[in-house]
């Protein structure tokens, strides 16, 4: 959103993102005006993830994990809520992501705006399966209901599969950074 100059933010990015995200359901948003020179990193971070959840969690993590037969590099897009100064997943428990963090529990993680100027966090952390309990049966429900809308078809399907003990909640606890590819130097020629 620009002033009609076309040169001048009109409204911080992210109050932008918010006021569409409060009126649209199934849109994937994201920024390419971030103005970050004006920003902490913090509160980068902060804004991205008050808009996640504005968004009901229209935003996607990457993980990162070692394959378990090859050792090489795997990425999965999860679903995921963040909590207690933690990220939680689930996924089925003969996924490759299961078998990957049961054989080395360091992960990566990035949840970033895919346009420019390509803002976002990125972490590593430490991944363990959550034993089951009703707190990690509440914990897939919010998983479920942050992505899908009740009147999604899909949405009973997922809870269905959220309740059975046939998928695993993963947890990672991270430390991570905010990185902001626009404020890189261009290459000297």
């Amino acid at each position: 959103m620009y002033h009609a100059d076309g040169y001048e933010p009109a409204t911080n990015t992210f109050v932008g993102l918010a006021a569409i995200a409060s009126r649209t359901n199934r849109m994937h948003i994201g920024s390419a005006i971030a103005v970050l020179p004006r920003s902490l990193p913090w509160q980068v971070a902060r804004e991205a993830a008050a808009i996640d959840q504005l968004s009901n969690g229209r935003m996607i993590l990457r993980l990162g994990t070692l394959d378990s037969t090859t050792g090489g590099p795997m990425i999965h897009p999860v679903w995921y809520y963040f909590a207690y100064d933690r990220f939680f997943f689930f996924t089925d428990e003969d996924a490759s992501k299961l078998r990957n963090v049961k054989r080395e529990s360091a992960v990566y993680f990035t949840i970033d705006i895919d346009t420019r100027p390509y803002i976002g966090v990125r972490g590593k952390g430490t991944a363990r399966v959550v034993p089951e309990s009703e707190e990690t049966i509440e914990l897939k429900e919010k998983i479920v209901r942050k992505y899908l809308d009740r009147s999604n078809p899909r949405y009973n399907m997922a809870i269905e599969k959220a309740r059975s003990n046939r998928s695993i909640v993963l947890e990672v606890v991270p430390s991570y950074t905010v990185w902001d590819y626009s404020k890189m130097s261009e290459p000297k020629a």
